[in-house]
């Protein structure tokens, strides 16, 4: 069971509403980042990514220019871009797009900004509307992106690129989706962690969409059984057990 912390920058303008403080010096990147990983697994407990943003725009303030900073911006803006809807999602993933093309410049072998890059222009298009976003030309930029993390580090993220594209494939229309293309995307991101509760989770859906509710209710009933606390990503097993067991409710 994490502990929950907050963080007290001494940036001005950073505070704290929690009654225990980790004081976090913005000016110190490598301090922030290790604060930052910390929330990350709390994202899901209330205000911890807005705290993590605050801490993060502080670091980028004072230290312009930073790989990490901006990479860690992005995937913070894309969870708090997906708790959102409409123009305030698109807004919030445009934010986190900008953060992750800025991680691509600085660091061009590395995988986090062009994985970042693809989820979240990925939450800007669904807040815009999926039919605008892909008229707009978001989605050739997801999938640029998703292949060029799959290129570099397809293992990341628990087989997080192959996931990324598989999904597109899923909440795509004709003529742009494509089941088949997804399951097999997918396939491989549960190969690359079978204990991931959004792979499973994700490939269950897509089953689903297939029609094929057999393999559907097998990962789905993967995905419901899985336990937090003994999983690398507590709020992942959280959130995508629930949408397992409303899946299986469905079939």
């Amino acid at each position: 069971m994490f502990l929950l912390l907050s963080f007290l920058a001494t940036s001005p303008g950073i505070s704290s509403a929690h009654a225990e403080d980790v004081v976090v010096d913005a000016t110190d990147a490598a301090a922030v980042h290790k604060r930052a990983d910390v929330l990350w697994l709390q994202r899901d407990w209330g205000g911890h990514t807005d705290e993590a943003i605050e801490l993060l725009k502080a670091a980028d303030k004072a230290n312009p220019g930073d790989f990490e900073t901006n990479w860690q911006l992005a995937r913070f803006y894309y969870v708090k871009a997906n708790t959102k809807s409409g123009d305030t999602k698109a807004t919030l993933g445009k934010k986190g797009w900008d953060h992750a093309e800025a991680a691509k410049k600085l660091n061009p072998g590395a995988v986090e900004g062009y994985y970042w890059t693809s989820a979240c222009a990925g939450a800007y298009g669904n807040g815009a509307g999926i039919m605008t976003a892909l008229k707009d030309g978001v989605g050739d930029v997801f999938v640029e992106n998703a292949e060029k993390a799959i290129s570099i580090d397809a293992d990341h993220d628990d087989g997080g690129p192959y996931r990324a594209l598989g999904r597109f494939y899923v909440s795509t229309p004709w003529p742009v989706g494509d089941l088949d293309k997804a399951i097999e995307l997918l396939e491989k991101a549960n190969a690359s962690e079978p204990n991931s509760a959004v792979n499973a989770y994700f490939l269950a859906d897509a089953y689903h969409e297939d029609g094929n509710d057999t393999k559907a209710k097998e990962w789905a009933t993967k995905a419901a059984g899985m336990d937090p606390k003994t999983n690398g990503d507590p709020p992942g097993v959280r959130k995508n057990v629930k949408l397992a067991e409303q899946l299986l409710a469905e079939i």
